[in-house]
């Protein structure tokens, strides 16, 4: 039912700032890291197993990537993306670069 209700996706909006170019930053930093730990096991735990939760999460933690090509941002890879990674039980990888550069 949480699923159905995109939770999971919800949940990370609510963490993301609207604008990470002009914030600086991905994850907003008016929480504690604590309650951002916690929200982050919940969209893991509400979302495992539904593909379309973890097909809309996973697009949306892409874009947030693509920030990271020319922005840097520990918090979020040390505090969101890194625990995102580490539930994977098997993780594919491509080493090819995803677009010329210009």
């Amino acid at each position: 039912m949480l699923q159905k209700e995109d939770l999971p996706i919800r949940l990370y909006m609510q963490m993301r700032e609207e604008d990470p170019a002009a914030a600086g930053r991905i994850i907003k930093s008016d929480r504690s890291m604590e309650y951002n730990t916690l929200i982050v096991q919940l969209i893991l735990n509400v979302s495992a197993g539904h593909q379309p939760s973890e097909k809309l999460l996973a697009d949306t933690i892409i874009e947030d990537i693509k920030y990271l090509e020319n922005n840097k941002d520990e918090f979020f890879i040390d505090n969101v993306l890194l625990p995102f990674i580490k539930n994977e039980q098997t993780l594919p990888v491509c080493l090819m670069q995803t677009q010329e550069p210009e």
